[in-house]
């Protein structure tokens, strides 16, 4: 198991890659995308949210693929369509997102509208923006996730 500190680097590696490409990665099959288990968090019944797995590379995603995963083909979107649709929609869904999980199937999890504000935080702090769809800017985006959150 990994340590806490291996976990953020985690973190720190995917916001770093992602907010320089503008690039994320998933795996998919003809039946969906890669999913897990929380061995963290659970729902009211007690039963482990499900989690939706990202990487911060194709190659970071392959790494896993040839585990449990090996059906699955990586493939990318834009960094504006993850935060926009995939971040909003896991959230809406019930559903934690877990980054640049390894062979040992530990990576960073995190709440999706949560890990929205980190990922925008993370761009703030480089004077980077990402194209948006449905809000007028990071920053509108960012005040309406603190608004849900709260």
């Amino acid at each position: 198991m990994e340590n806490n500190k291996e976990v953020l680097l985690k973190l720190q590696n995917f916001l770093n890659e992602v907010s320089r490409t503008g690039e994320v990665w998933t795996l998919e099959n003809e039946v969906g995308f890669a999913t897990t288990q929380s061995t963290i968090y659970a729902d009211n019944e007690g039963k482990p949210v499900n989690k939706l797995c990202f990487w911060e590379s194709k190659e970071r995603a392959l790494e896993v693929s040839t585990v449990e995963w090996k059906t699955y083909q990586p493939t990318s979107f834009p960094l504006g369509e993850f935060l926009e649709q995939w971040c909003v929609g896991i959230a809406n869904q019930g559903y934690h997102i877990e980054l640049n999980m390894g062979k040992d199937f530990v990576g960073y999890e995190a709440h999706p509208l949560e890990l929205a504000m980190i990922i925008i935080e993370k761009l703030n702090e480089e004077n980077a923006s990402v194209p948006l769809q449905n809000y007028m800017s990071l920053q509108d985006f960012h005040d309406q996730l603190k608004q849900a959150l709260s």
